[in-house]
């Protein structure tokens, strides 16, 4: 698995960074809490058909156990 971080020229408060988690089934993107995503975390498919929509998650624990259920694998988060 990659992982890689993407910034935005807009105000992290408006708009967080999109933390990329790549495989061979695809890429979701994680947008940690900011205004235009309610102050959730947020999980969308970039590429590859994981899920349709957005996801959002209270915590950050049950955003990351929703991206490992999608990508599979052993994929263990750091702090």
């Amino acid at each position: 698995m990659k992982k890689y971080v993407v910034a935005t020229e807009l105000p992290s408060w408006f708009w967080g960074e999109s933390h990329r988690y790549e495989t061979d089934k695809g890429i979701i993107s994680m947008v940690f809490p900011c205004f235009a995503n309610f102050e959730t975390y947020e999980i969308y498919c970039i590429k590859g058909e994981l899920f349709r929509d957005v996801e959002r998650y209270d915590t950050l624990e049950d955003a990351e156990k929703r991206i490992v259920e999608l990508i599979g694998g052993d994929f263990k988060f750091g702090r």
